[in-house]
């Protein structure tokens, strides 16, 4: 979508009939007369002066010369080198759209300082321009200016002070020729934001104070926030009302939102198609799990209906389709309903790369052909299918049952089309397109010059789409998440909403014959509920939802686009190590699982979402590497720092760990390193190693020395001995003399016990016939001393 550049449509203002400038500056000053009148009227009598900058103007150092280029970059040097803070204002109204049934409305602004400097307090002013918006050109940037408002609207230093003059009509219709006015809304203190802080107040504005919702016509209008600083801000002093007097004083952060006035007044609407992409999160790198598809299929689900709802077109990762039926009956019932519905639908679809793989990024390698999935057993092995009682969780063979690839893939009911990443396709990308039978394309508008029409011809075999770049970027801040914004993200995303609605309201007002609005896959596959700004698209009165088919053709060209050189390296730097990785395949009991598995993961590292403007595409590979790291130790032993032997004859364990995600089998050779010791069986074949698990193998050994130090070669192989893949090296300390001292002690600790045990019976014994016989003399004495003889009395 073309836009006329601001300067120069400003140019063309002042060569207009002077009768309609004079009819736009009556209307304005009605307006700001309005306004007067229901309370307006103490701001716009203060000294600080009735007119401030317009909020359409420019700064006067863009005057097309040097001297003014120079200027500019002075203003801005001074700026960074007066240490102004790395900051903020965002300006974004809770209904971005007013019907005029309305009492009130609700602004949120944010105070965002990424900065390590604190932002001075001050006051928060808001002011509305009556003059309807002809571009949104107007409010960029005026979020990001920060320390003197150099480039904010209405921020420009070099204006003279309005309160000096009392304009004359002529100089209020020069002044609407150059941009507008601005009517106070309201002011509020608000306090200093901390250094890396934000700060969020709200503010209401009574409907009535809006001068565009008293006197404006249907259409798209200008709000702006100012930051002023404490010691200037309300110079005249507040009203009771909340709104005081414009500040002359340079805004340290400016923020700007539009409105829709009575939209579904404008008498027109804009033909829109939306392109809609079903794809999986960043975390699913290879293919999504049974227990992944039950949690995405509701989501996927809904977004099918609020896409069927606007007649969109489906971009879809193929993964999806090819995951559902792979685990067949094993699926999820919503997975399976999902896909049943998806295939029925009369929407046009078409399938992406596998894994969303990024066409352009492959033809900058230098790829012959487009990379595609080498097979997907590795995963249908787990799937149940009809005959199937049960699937066996612990199969390692695959399924004679499962679909093959091609059954897996196979989309008839969609089109031939690719959709590389924004702003990266040249001759070389076509030619791989073509190469792969592919037909039609999906470009942004930045990498395609087309006039006419949504459509074109390119090179006469190639149907190209073109989606409006800044479109797609504003939606896609409309559907990120806090992690990516930061804190306050619901005010960017409605912000980001104010904007879409406003640039469909303009597209209407200019009859547009048709726009194409490609959303971001990476902001759909992360968004909490992508489905919901689908469904307000779709609800906007001023917007009408189209099919494809109904975009207008034109005439175009490509724009050829390349893709980065860091990418490029990244990407190189990815594909070795995922060759790294596939070298290890012979470890397995199914080698062909893990050149698929890696494949899948190859194909997502490729993915466009990592070709977006801010994505962090080192961190991800940084991640990424990590893993490719761990499944490039293979089957590993684990050492330890010193084995001892203390016999002759001993079993030394060895411990094998599988870093891999499937089973392994291998051939384990141990060889000694000296005569000191020597091995009755050097190969163990057909060792089993469970997928990531560890397996304990124990090796004989016997010891020819009775002291001294040796080692073991061990060498991991192949099952078939074909390769070594592994080795390591363990060292032995020989002890086996203290075999015989053990021994020895042993027969003397046993030879003393033995001998104690004899002495202690013999001992007993002797006590034991002492006790008797002291026993015998006592009761032979007792009888003579004292026992009555026969024949006594008693």
């Amino acid at each position: 979508m073309s836009r006329e550049p601001t300067r120069l449509r400003r140019r063309g203002l002042g060569h207009r009939a002077a009768g309609r400038r004079i009819a736009r500056a009556l209307g304005v000053l009605v307006a700001a007369g309005v306004a007067i009148a229901v309370g307006a009227g103490p701001a716009l009598a203060e000294p600080s002066g009735a007119l401030a900058a317009p909020l359409h103007s420019e700064n006067e150092a863009e005057d097309g010369t040097a001297e003014g280029a120079a200027a500019e970059d002075a203003a801005a040097g001074e700026a960074t080198e007066s240490g102004a803070p790395e900051a903020e204002l965002l300006l974004a109204a809770e209904q971005p759209a007013l019907s005029g049934d309305e009492t009130e409305v609700r602004f949120e602004v944010l105070i965002r300082n990424t900065g390590t400097e604190p932002i001075p307090g001050g006051t928060i002013e808001l002011k509305a321009d009556p003059q309807p918006l002809d571009s949104l050109d107007v409010l960029s940037g005026g979020g990001d200016t920060a320390g003197g408002g150099t480039d904010a609207p209405g921020g420009d230093a070099d204006e003279p002070d309005a309160a000096d003059t009392t304009p004359s009509d002529a100089e209020a219709a020069e002044a609407d020729a150059a941009g507008g006015i601005r009517i106070p809304l309201s002011s509020d203190a608000v306090g200093e934001t901390a250094a890396e802080g934000v700060q969020r107040i709200s503010v209401s504005v009574p409907l009535d104070r809006l001068p565009f919702a008293l006197v404006g016509e249907p259409g798209v209008y200008a709000v702006l926030a100012e930051l002023v600083p404490e010691t200037d801000a309300g110079a005249g002093g507040a009203d009771t009302n909340g709104a005081d007097a414009l500040s002359s004083a340079d805004p340290l952060l400016t923020g700007g939102t539009p409105i829709v006035w009575r939209g579904a007044e404008l008498g027109a609407e804009a033909p829109l198609t939306v392109v809609v992409p079903l794809v999986l999160p960043a975390r699913i790198t290879a293919m999504p799990t049974p227990a992944q598809l039950s949690e995405l299929a509701p989501r996927l689900d809904r977004l099918l209906t609020a896409a069927e709802a606007v007649d969109a077109t489906l971009a879809i990762d193929p993964r999806i389709v090819a995951a559902i039926r792979g685990y067949g009956l094993e699926a999820p019932a919503s997975a399976r309903a999902f896909l049943t519905r998806l295939a029925a639908s009369p929407l046009p679809t078409f399938l992406l790369q596998f894994a969303d793989a990024d066409p352009a990024a492959q033809s900058a390698l230098g790829l012959e052909e487009l990379l595609q999935p080498s097979g997907l057993e590795f995963m249908t092995r787990y799937g149940r299918f009809a005959g199937e009682t049960a699937a066996d969780p612990d199969r390692e063979t695959p399924n004679p049952l499962a679909p093959s690839l091609d059954e897996l893939l196979d989309w008839p009911q969609g089109y031939a089309g690719a959709w590389p990443a924004a702003g990266e396709v040249d001759a070389a990308t076509l030619a791989l397109l073509r190469d792969a039978g592919l037909t039609r394309l999906l470009l942004d508008s930045g990498n395609a010059a087309v006039s006419g029409g949504t459509r074109f011809a390119l090179d006469g075999d190639l149907e190209a789409m073109v989606a409006d770049t800044s479109l797609g970027s504003t939606a896609r801040r409309a559907l990120a998440v806090e992690d990516e914004l930061g804190p306050g993200a619901e005010v960017d995303r409605a912000a980001a909403r104010a904007t879409l609605a406003a640039e469909f309201a303009l597209l209407a007002g200019r009859q547009s014959p048709g726009t194409v609005l490609a959303l971001d896959r990476g902001a759909v596959a992360d968004a909490a509920d992508p489905a919901e700004l689908v469904e307000w698209l779709g609800g906007l009165a001023w917007v009408a939802p189209v099919p494809e088919t109904q975009q207008p053709l034109g005439t175009g060209s490509l724009l050829a686009g390349e893709t980065t050189e860091e990418r490029r390296e990244l990407l190189r730097a990815a594909e070795r190590r995922s060759a790294s990785i596939d070298e290890l395949a012979p470890l397995l009991v199914r080698p062909e699982y893990l050149t698929e598995y890696q494949r899948t993961r190859l194909l997502s590292v490729f993915a466009t979402r990592y070709a977006e403007p801010g994505a962090d595409f080192a961190a991800e590979i940084e991640e990424r590497q990590e893993r490719d790291e761990e499944l490039l130790q293979g089957v590993q032993v684990v050492t330890t720092a010193n084995t001892q032997l203390v016999s002759v004859s001993s079993q030394v364990p060895l411990q094998l760990h599988n870093s891999l995600p499937f089973d392994a089998r291998v051939l384990l050779r141990v060889s000694p390193m000296s005569a000191g010791v020597s091995l009755p069986q050097q190969r163990f074949e057909e060792v089993p190693i469970t997928a990531e698990g560890n397996q304990t193998v124990l090796v004989p050994v016997r010891s020819r020395i009775s002291a001294g130090d040796s080692a073991l070669l061990v060498q991991v192989d192949d099952a078939q001995g074909e390769g070594t893949y592994a080795s390591a090296l363990l060292p032995l300390t020989i002890r086996s003399s203290f075999e015989t001292i053990l021994l020895s002690g042993l027969g003397a600790a046993a030879a003393l016990l033995f001998g104690f045990g004899i002495w202690r019976s013999v001992r007993q014994r002797r006590q034991a016939r002492r006790a008797g016989a002291g026993t015998a003399g006592s009761a032979t004495g007792s009888d003579a001393d004292g026992a009555p003889g026969p024949g006594s009395a008693e």
